[in-house]
Order: structure tokens, then C-alpha cells, then sequence
């Protein structure tokens, strides 16, 4: 098994790869892998993106911003790895 690929070890997080055009959306992240002889177990985490625009009260022009919230993180057996 490439962990690498699968846990997408080479690959900079930004929010952006979750949202693509949307202003809100969900990604889904296999963080850990435990393999035994007969089935396999991924530590997955999904979280909910969402693109904000705010203005600080010290600043001009508003600023893009992101908020980020865990919906589920859990082993799951996952057999198709």
C-alpha cells in the first residue's frame, strides 16, 4: 500500500481543496492506517469548510478567511484499501 498516496502525506493542506468554487463545503481525511492479515482500519476525519470575508477594525479592505469545524473523527474499518 502507497501511504503516501493515501494519506495524502506529500500534499499541503488549504482549505481551498475542500471548498473548490463553494463557499462551504465537507472533506474527508484518512489520517492513520492499521493493517492486520485480514482487514484494515483508517483513522478518518470529516470537516466542514466554510469561506469567510471580515473586515478587522484596524484594517481597510475585508480579508478572506476560513472556519474549519470536526464533524466526526473515528476508526473505521475500511477493507477496500
Amino acid at each position: 500500500m502507497e501511504y503516501d498516496k493515501l494519506l495524502s502525506l506529500s500534499v499541503p493542506y488549504h482549505p481551498e481543496t475542500v471548498l473548490k468554487d463553494a463557499n462551504v463545503g465537507t472533506g474527508t481525511f484518512d489520517r492513520a492506517v492499521i493493517e492486520t492479515r485480514d482487514r484494515t482500519y483508517v483513522f478518518r476525519t470529516t470537516k466542514e469548510v466554510k469561506r469567510i470575508e471580515f473586515t478587522p477594525s484596524e484594517a481597510i479592505s475585508p480579508t478572506l478567511g476560513y472556519i474549519e469545524r470536526i464533524t466526526s473523527e473515528m476508526w473505521v474499518e475500511d477493507n477496500s484499501i
